[in-house]
């Protein structure tokens, strides 16, 4: 479980925030609109407050239930895969080059340079190849302090299973993710992952912005200058709210995201040291980078990176770092 509790589902706070805000501001509009526009259009009117009233209940819904039951799906296939591979009896030994690992299945050795991914959490040291996984727990090779300070030969034994597993952090640089970065550097990205859903999600709110509007310039009387403000908010929202997403996303975001790290970039891959979490990843696990104005963008899945902010990079590193990503991996398109 620790090694995957930055996988569990969580609950989805940043979408149910703006679906909230939502709700309440096409519930407002509805109960304006029922308020200053003629009795035989109110009908058509409360369309609104059942509108707002349908997106509460979804997003409470998907907030609570549907949450608890893909972390209970979750877990499940978690146990089977613990069962099938990892249960019962196993062996571990390594040395400066190589590294063995027995279990039920059998054994497997391969040499260190052949790891492509490593994690060192609180109580466990995992690590894989292309083909194989290990997670030994550090109990294995627990720290043990003497009475006059000096620690034995088990600290050592970790630290070195941790420097050949994860690489040493050379020529480190720091890094933060601030609100700003963050949000300038999702909203391109979602445009440029999502194009058409994009445009037609913000076409469809124009239209029905337009219709909004074209019944208020209709409109006599003194609700006029509350449906135009109205109408003014909505189209502040639905132009925004891309951005507002991300902020909430941002903010209710594990706290790793905002909290500073170092990251080294060697020949072998990319070493990062955060509060809670040692992390390598070799750069064949990286399909392709992409460089923006405000950020390097190693991606390891199709829509999903690493992000390195500009901003705490001299024009020196960010050179260095720029010419070592074009001969690691592959520039997008």
């Amino acid at each position: 479980m620790e090694v995957h509790a930055r996988s569990l589902p969580r609950p989805p706070i940043g979408s149910f925030i703006c679906a909230v805000l939502i709700a309440i501001a096409t519930g407002t509009f509805g109960v304006l609109l029922i308020l200053f526009i003629q009795p035989q259009d109110r009908m058509i009117a409360s369309v609104f407050c059942w509108v707002s009233l349908a997106l509460l209940v979804a997003a409470f819904w998907d907030l609570k239930f549907r949450t608890d039951k893909r972390r209970d799906r979750f877990v499940r296939e978690l146990r089977s895969v613990y069962d099938r591979y990892y249960d019962g009896q196993q062996a571990f030994g390594f040395d400066g080059h190589n590294w063995t690992h027995e279990r039920k299945a059998g054994r497997y050795e391969a040499p260190w340079n052949a790891v492509t991914s490593a994690v060192e959490r609180q109580n466990t040291v995992n690590w894989s190849t292309k083909d194989h996984s290990i997670i030994v727990p550090k109990r294995a090779v627990a720290s043990v302090a003497t009475s006059d300070g000096r620690v034995c030969h088990e600290e050592r034994t970790l630290a070195l299973l941790r420097t050949l597993a994860l690489g040493p952090l050379d020529n480190a640089l720091s890094f933060r993710l601030g609100l700003v970065d963050y949000v300038l550097i999702e909203v391109p990205s979602l445009w440029r992952n999502h194009p058409f859903l994009m445009a037609e999600a913000h076409l469809g709110g124009v239209l029905w912005l337009v219709m909004i509007a074209n019944g208020t310039y209709n409109t006599v009387g003194p609700g006029v200058v509350v449906g135009w403000t109205v109408v003014g908010l909505l189209l502040f929202l639905i132009i925004s709210a891309q951005f507002w997403y991300f902020v909430a996303k941002y903010l209710t975001a594990p706290a790793e995201l905002r909290t500073p790290w170092e990251s080294g970039f060697s020949e072998r891959g990319v070493r990062t040291s955060g509060s809670e979490i040692e992390l390598f990843s070799a750069w064949l696990t990286f399909r392709k980078f992409r460089e923006t104005n405000r950020a390097f963008l190693l991606y390891f899945g199709p829509n999903s990176y690493h992000i390195y902010p500009k901003r705490s990079l001299s024009s020196e590193q960010q050179t260095k770092l720029r010419d070592l990503l074009k001969t690691s991996v592959a520039a997008e398109n």
